[in-house]
């Protein structure tokens, strides 16, 4: 088996160079979110909102995305 981390993942993490290949070994999943009609700070947290899957409940400002990344029982 191909160790990726050397320890736990935590936060923000950069991606390898095949991530989709690598998660799956690792049991953790590949979000892609689609940044291309982000032309505020609405469209780039509806575009947040939906590449990340987020819950209706999702705050759609910055400190609302940050407890989303950092805490694992915020994610779906």
């Amino acid at each position: 088996m191909m160790q990726v981390f050397d320890t736990a993942p935590q936060g923000i993490q950069t991606a390898p160079h095949e991530p989709r290949i690598l998660a799956a070994g690792h049991q953790v999943s590949v979000r892609e979110i689609n940044l291309g009609g982000a032309q505020d700070k609405t469209t780039l947290m509806l575009a947040f909102l939906n590449g990340l899957g987020l819950r209706s409940t999702f705050g759609q400002n910055w400190d609302a995305l940050y407890d989303v990344l950092t805490d694992p029982d915020q994610r779906p």
